[in-house]
């Protein structure tokens, strides 16, 4: 930025400078917040406001992520000229509709109250025809007997989940820990799972759709 900004100006023009000057316009450094260019805005949009109007209701989210053994910090220290590298399994286990099944048919709510459930749309999730052959209800006749009426995202608009949000926060810290086993792994988990808080939740669904300006 500051060799363009010599240059549009013919004079030299120090990071240092520009840094003061966005300082003082509030403009800051930020990490950047990348957006498929397949998502359909409008489609994305519509969701949101959709979201909006049932706010009365209970409102869940849910999302599915990897975790790895011997996970690394995404940054670390080198010479010049050399990279950061750290190894990790590449070995992962996918999410069969079998085990989406299974951990709906865990969630205890009432059922004289509809609640709303945010998630996207792979195939698990409308699981029909692998719940037959399993002898299970579908997960759309599962859904109903609890009454839960499932709200599936957009697609290519992974911002309007609050679970990714809460997923990165876990991952910070789990990656911190540096789990050697699956044991310690799991303890990761569920010690970063205690930290999380009425407002890391509503922190987490606010940046999907009280601040969605600056997302969709």
């Amino acid at each position: 930025m500051a060799d363009y900004a010599s240059q549009l100006v013919g004079q030299p023009i120090t990071r240092f400078i520009i840094s003061r000057i966005l300082k003082k316009h509030e403009i800051n450094r930020k990490k950047v917040s990348y957006r498929y260019r397949e998502m359909n805005y409008e489609k994305a949009e519509e969701f949101a406001s959709e979201y909006f109007s049932l706010l009365d209701f209970p409102i869940l989210a849910l999302d599915e992520c990897s975790f790895h053994i011997g996970e690394a910090p995404r940054y670390g220290y080198s010479k010049r000229g050399s990279r950061v590298v750290s190894q990790r399994t590449g070995k992962k286990r996918a999410v069969k509709a079998e085990d989406f099944h299974e951990f709906l048919s865990e969630i205890k709510l009432p059922t004289n109250e509809k609640t709303y459930l945010v998630m996207d749309n792979v195939r698990i999730h409308h699981a029909s025809w692998a719940c037959r052959k399993l002898g299970l209800s579908t997960i759309k006749e599962l859904l109903e007997s609890k009454n839960i009426e499932p709200l599936y995202l957009p697609a290519y608009a992974p911002m309007l989940n609050p679970t990714e949000f809460c997923f990165n926060f876990i991952r910070h810290y789990v990656e911190k820990s540096k789990p050697e086993t699956e044991e310690e792994l799991e303890q990761a988990i569920d010690k970063t799972i205690d930290m999380l808080g009425e407002k890391d939740m509503t922190k987490f669904f606010g940046h999907c759709y009280f601040k969605r300006p600056n997302y969709i």
